[in-house]
């Protein structure tokens, strides 16, 4: 079993809240429990990367840029992995 990581939960939030879901959509789109999305939506919302719209969450402009930011550096630490394993 692979755990995620914390960024990788919140970019897969992110991502999936892009055009506005209900929070039972985001838990199943991002495979999470309801008192997990609670806190991270929860923590999102504040730092302004979520926002309520019409009882849906929303993925904010800032929250469009740190998804940008998320996958660079996944990209980045999968080819330091990569490089890794060829030892």
């Amino acid at each position: 079993m692979t755990y995620r990581s914390f960024s990788q939960i919140v970019k897969d939030i992110l991502e999936t809240a892009k055009d506005g879901k209900s929070k039972t959509c985001l838990m199943s789109s991002a495979n999470l429990s309801y008192y997990q999305l609670r806190r991270y939506s929860s923590a999102l919302e504040k730092a302004s990367y979520l926002e309520k719209v019409d009882s849906k969450l929303k993925t904010t402009d800032r929250g469009l840029e740190a998804i940008k930011i998320l996958q660079e550096s996944t990209l980045i630490e999968e080819n330091v992995n990569r490089h890794m394993k060829k030892k």
